[in-house]
């Protein structure tokens, strides 16, 4: 399906977030939906308190990346952020350093239009369709399940606006079909649109500590068969990401402790530098103001709630 082969799982559900307001009859102004990479229905429950951050790359951080005048992004449900004042915005552009009690590494966030360094200017001028870019690297610290590690956003709060019962839940089982793995929920206290890492991720790759790629290329190499298995080496990205969507055949397979996990999506619907998605067909819609005066969140969870990371992106034109 060509639809799914362009949009990764968790823009999927951004996008059936918009359709399902439409078709409920929502007015534009007050579109709500959730933009992609997080938990099935569960609450955020991490709040451990590790030992205070050492200093690393302080100074490396500060130089490469010069602060964003639009979108800032800050660390959110108990996700540190090593080396970097947590007042402060986080860089955007290059590597940040981050650790939960789940997990421990890197993150590179870069969001068209936003923040000021060559490596961002130089990834969009090469990618003109691409939004956005995250890539995840790093290590972790408990062993989980494919079929339990979402990436997406959660909400604290309800929705400001949000569709009828009856046509969120219409919603929620066609996207099932796509991708079983696809969880919308619209409606409840502690909203959500999450897609299983494995299975929405543009290219996944897993490595042996210290032949890990280089997180500011362009591309991010797959590389899964080695851990996952031989099949894996003749299966193209496509059919990886719609086999691990599958609860059933995610729960084959674990992410260890030992190896590292880099994780590489990108997003040509779903900005997050303007807080809208480009809808097929109909053309931007703003979602700010439907998620009731509370950031987008960029987060990774596991199905019991704890965090892998999470981070919050406030726009300056939105109360939040």
């Amino acid at each position: 399906m060509k639809i799914y082969n362009k949009y990764n799982q968790a823009t999927l559900c951004a996008l059936a977030t918009v359709f399902s307001l439409l078709m409920a009859g929502t007015p534009l102004t007050g579109a709500s939906t959730i933009a992609a990479p997080i938990a099935a229905p569960l609450q955020v429950t991490s709040t451990a308190v590790l030992p205070p951050p050492p200093s690393v790359e302080t100074e490396q951080v500060q130089s490469n990346a010069r602060a964003t005048e639009g979108v800032m992004v800050h660390a959110a449900d108990g996700t540190q952020v090593l080396g970097h004042d947590m007042s402060k915005p986080l860089p955007l552009g290059v590597p940040f350093e981050f650790e939960t009690p789940f997990f421990k590494g890197k993150i590179l966030l870069r969001f068209r239009g936003n923040g000021d360094s060559e490596s961002q200017d130089a990834y969009f001028g090469q990618h003109k369709k691409r939004l956005m870019q995250t890539v995840v690297q790093g290590r972790f610290k408990q062993k989980a399940k494919m079929s339990d590690v979402f990436v997406g956003s959660v909400f604290n709060r309800p929705l400001a606006q949000k569709p009828p019962a009856f046509v969120a839940k219409l919603m929620d089982k066609a996207m099932k079909r796509m991708a079983p793995g696809i969880i919308m929920d619209l409606v409840s206290d502690q909203p959500r649109v999450v897609a299983l890492y494995a299975g929405t991720a543009q290219s996944v790759s897993i490595d042996t500590p210290g032949t890990e790629p280089d997180m500011m290329g362009t591309e991010i190499r797959e590389n899964v068969a080695g851990y996952l298995g031989s099949k894996f080496a003749s299966l193209s990205i496509n059919k990886r990401k719609k086999q691990l969507s599958s609860p059933a055949q995610a729960e084959q397979y674990e992410y260890d402790t030992d190896h590292v996990y880099t994780f590489h999506s990108y997003d040509e619907a779903v900005d997050y530098g303007s807080g809208k998605i480009r809808v097929p067909m109909y053309g931007d819609y703003d979602i700010k103001k439907a998620l009731g005066h509370q950031p987008l969140k960029l987060s990774a969870v596991t199905s019991q709630g704890d965090v892998i990371y999470s981070f919050e992106l406030r726009h300056p034109t939105s109360d939040q």
